[in-house]
């Protein structure tokens, strides 16, 4: 019985190891005698713990130590400081020549380039970090080209955004190993670097879909599809970018697992109108593997795919314990692999709220909004944007400070047609490398679409308090925020919401109860 619990409680209680030891490694000190000094109290704790009989406790300290040295020994290697030498050339002309290690991305007025294998070609100094180069649009460079540059050496450093909160830009760029900015650069090519066969194919790809819709779309449809479908958006103007931002939709055109976690669970509300069950979740999952597969499989995109897999896997009827299972080991296969994005990557955080939502929080909501019609996939609409937007606020008030006051009501009115303008985006790039002229007659049913979507994010953004900038508030009241959503969440399941019988809906707590009979969920 014992060792039965320890298996039970195993992976929970590793994972929240190496979140201490991130923790521990980032705020508290890195120093190897404050190590030792923990290893040596902890020997004697367990040795105390063995003396006792505890052996319980044992296993479960032994369990949480070594988690903690594995998160506090991961988060140094990743982690790595500039080399003072580098700080000389700070604010100077230099020349740096390296490889281009991801795709291009276009800014307005500019693109960047992440470069790697990085040399200093004035003091022939080799630099072990990435560096962002800003170049300018022509002559534009690929991935793989390796290319002299010259321009402004920059240390990347936190700012002050329009809301009031400090923007740490410096650790946003190092989660990606990206230490310095070479900005106002020139570019020169010089050869054909180290290039990935997987992922020139996968660019390649990007590239052609991006060129067939903008062969048959208008801008500036083209721009919101290639945001919508690909990421991109390097063509948005600011004042566009700030629409979707005061209306809420800021999500649907960033690569991030709150706008994947959601859509997969649209997607799966539409084709469940039409397919089995089984059938309709393996679609939903084709779906985001080509979707990942289609932008590049970048690592943001792997995150925010598994996200969504995840919440497809609660949907599939899984057992509630195997669901919360993986979803522990999504993000300890996650910090291990780069613990930075569990202190600085603000797009892991939203897409590990959203799918937490999606999964645990709208099953409960859902029992308010039985009456909400399910055609056309309705229903899961609601309660998926009421679900994601109630249990993320706190932490966009504590991150960004903006808040849309109207973002439910535009969330409702625009992601119902979000699947569909993904499908016929992808069919209008798909068909437009055998036919123009079909692409052109998929792109009458993409238009209006998109069309739509920008004309409610507009209306609505200019409507008076659309969205509010709130002071700034502490981690600790955050903290409070979410234990409140906590205590709610607890108290809503432990007093159901009765139904009327000529409803013919039954209650959460018994179609929960029906599951559990059968064998399909845990106790």
């Amino acid at each position: 019985m014992e060792t039965d619990f320890i298996k039970r409680i195993f992976l929970f209680v590793i994972t929240g190891g190496v979140i201490l030891g991130i923790l521990w490694a980032a705020y508290v000190s890195r120093s190897f005698w404050d190590l030792l000094f923990i290893f040596v109290t902890s020997v004697t704790i367990f040795a105390y713990l063995v003396f006792r009989g505890e052996r319980s406790f044992l296993k479960i300290g032994f369990i949480i130590v070594v988690g903690f040295l594995i998160g506090f020994a991961r988060f140094n290697l990743v982690d790595t400081h500039l080399d003072q030498e580098f700080v000389f050339y700070k604010g100077g002309q230099v020349s740096v020549e390296g490889t281009i290690s991801k795709d291009p991305e276009e800014r307005l007025g500019r693109v960047e380039y992440v470069v790697d294998d990085v040399v200093f070609t004035d003091a022939d100094i080799l630099f072990p970090q990435k560096i962002l180069v800003r170049g300018e649009r022509i002559p534009k460079f690929s991935y793989g080209d390796r290319v002299l540059w010259q321009g402004t050496l920059e240390f990347p450093e936190k700012f002050t955004t329009d809301t009031g909160r400090i923007f740490d830009y410096e650790n946003y760029l190092k989660k990606d190993g990206i230490t310095l900015v070479l900005s106002f650069a020139r570019g020169t090519y010089v050869e054909e670097g180290n290039r990935n066969f997987i992922k020139s194919i996968l660019y390649n790809i990007k590239h052609s879909y991006i060129e067939h819709i903008d062969r048959v779309v208008r801008v500036p449809e083209s721009i919101l599809v290639a945001g919508l479908l690909l990421g991109e958006r390097g063509s948005f103007s600011n004042e566009l970018t700030n629409d979707f931002r005061r209306v809420g939709l800021i999500h649907i055109v960033v690569l991030s697992g709150y706008n994947i976690a959601i859509i997969s669970e649209y997607t799966l509300a539409v084709l469940r109108k039409k397919l089995r069950k089984n059938v309709a979740l393996l679609c939903a999952a084709l779906f985001i593997v080509l979707f990942a597969l289609m932008v590049g499989g970048g690592a943001t995109v792997v995150r925010a795919s598994i996200m969504g897999l995840l919440v497809l896997l609660a949907r599939s009827g899984s057992r509630r314990y195997n669901i919360t299972r993986a979803l522990t080991f999504a993000l300890l296969l996650m910090i291990i692999w780069n613990p930075l994005v569990l202190l600085y990557d603000v797009s892991f955080h939203l897409s590990f709220l959203a799918t937490v939502a999606l999964i645990y929080v709208a099953p409960l909501v859902e029992k308010f909004f039985i009456k909400v019609p399910e055609k056309f996939g309705i229903r899961e609409v609601v309660v998926a944007t009421i679900s994601t937007q109630i249990f993320v606020l706190p932490y966009l008030i504590y991150r960004m400070g903006e808040v849309s006051l109207i973002a439910p009501i535009v969330n409702v009115l625009v992601l119902p047609v979000i699947p569909l303008t993904m499908l016929f985006a992808f069919l209008v790039g798909f068909t437009g490398v055998f036919s123009t002229f079909i692409s052109y007659i998929f792109s009458f049913v993409l238009t209006p679409l998109l069309s739509y979507i920008i004309f409610m994010t507009e209306f609505f953004a200019k409507l008076p308090l659309a969205s509010i900038v709130l002071p700034e508030v502490s981690f600790i009241c955050v903290l409070i925020m979410y234990g409140i959503l906590l205590y709610g969440i607890w108290y809503i399941k432990q007093k159901p919401l009765l139904v009327s019988t000529k409803d013919k809906v039954e209650t959460f707590e018994v179609i929960e109860y029906q599951i559990i009979k059968a064998g399909r969920a845990d106790p």
